[in-house]
């Protein structure tokens, strides 16, 4: 079991180090970009006034950092184990090796960060769908053609219903009972979720997905604002996290799209929603997007980083065999000296 712990722990420590160099990396960049959505683009037309080497520098930084965060996926979350061949008594260590997965072993529920955070999500959910709402009750034009007014606001209605049921997501998940390996329920391996959690997770994506087409088609924004396309990108980003641990609670346990989108959104959503939400609500900065959309992405952001902390402290982390057609020898290195402590401890159980 020593052996299995010591995997374990490289794996938690290596994780608990990037995730500080991310939030480290993000600060600074959320200074540097609220410092130039002050001074270089205009609050009208939310443009660039001027194409200095810092702005060129920053756009191009960040690209680098999710690339580099991309890259990282590929390789970080995946070990190389080393085999040998066994001749009786005789071991010969090969050249070969099989490709291991990081992996969860559980989906860690019930931390009070988590309940804080989803709460806090689910509750401006809420309040989205509520203003939502009051827009259209106070919009005259609906009472004369109900119809059209449905039809020239599709996303809008779609939003509506998308805003509330996700909201029954966030709020089951602070209702979870603790699941980790230092929490409450360590009886089964992998917990199951029940099949109506797992259906309402989809809800969150739903909302992000058709937030980015409104974002996209909205005629009132410029093609080149630079508002505009990091909203895109934040969407983006969320909304394959969301899609990462959808896929961790149906089983799909991997480590590394789940943390890649996760460290992904971070920082994209600390570039586009913070200081867009900080600069509109003062009423520096004009855009056409709502307060409270802003409001729920940094709801986001917080829950996501309340999720990764908590996966990194109370999880338990995993080697699974990755697909593979090459032909293996006997036994991987760590078997075989699992083998070896497995048989030391009966020897000292037995005497």
């Amino acid at each position: 079991m020593e052996l299995i712990q010591n995997r374990h722990d490289a794996i938690k420590k290596k994780n608990k180090i990037f995730f500080i160099l991310i939030i480290f990396f993000t600060t600074i960049a959320f200074v540097l970009r609220f410092l130039l959505t002050v001074f270089e683009i205009n609050p009208k037309t939310n443009l660039y006034e001027g194409a200095g080497p810092l702005i060129i520098f920053f756009d191009y930084a960040i690209a680098g950092v999710i690339l580099f965060i991309w890259l990282s996926s590929k390789f970080m979350y995946r070990e190389k184990i080393r085999f040998v061949d066994i001749d009786g008594d005789k071991m010969t260590q090969s050249k070969k090796g099989i490709v291991y997965h990081e992996s969860a072993s559980v989906m860690v529920q019930g931390t009070q960060t988590l309940v804080i955070s989803s709460s806090l999500t689910g509750f401006l959910l809420v309040a989205s769908f509520v203003l939502q709402i009051l827009d259209i009750i106070n919009d005259p034009v609906w009472k004369n053609n109900l119809s059209g007014y449905i039809k020239n606001n599709t996303f809008d209605f779609i939003l509506i219903f998308a805003a509330i049921l996700g909201a029954v997501y966030f709020f089951k998940t602070a209702s979870l009972r603790p699941i980790g390996t230092t929490l409450g329920d360590n009886d089964a391996a992998i917990p199951k979720f029940s099949q109506g959690y797992i259906l309402f997770s989809f809800f969150p994506i739903i909302w992000v997905f058709l937030n980015i087409f409104k974002c996209f088609f909205d005629m009132n924004k410029s093609v080149n604002s630079p508002i505009r396309i990091y909203e895109l990108v934040c969407f983006l980003s969320l909304s394959l996290y969301l899609v990462a641990e959808s896929r961790i609670l149906v089983g799909k346990r991997e480590t590394s799209n789940f943390f890649s989108f996760a460290y992904a959104s971070i920082l994209l959503t600390s570039l586009s929603a913070l200081p867009n939400f900080i600069l509109s609500s003062f009423w520096i900065l004009e855009t056409s997007t709502p307060v409270i959309v802003y409001g729920v992405q940094i709801s986001l952001l917080l829950y996501i980083s309340s999720r990764i902390y908590s996966q990194i402290k109370y999880g338990e982390y995993l080697l699974i065999k990755a697909p593979s057609n090459e032909k293996s020898p006997s036994k991987d290195l760590e078997s075989v000296e699992q083998d070896k402590e497995d048989e030391q401890d009966k020897e000292r159980e037995e005497n």
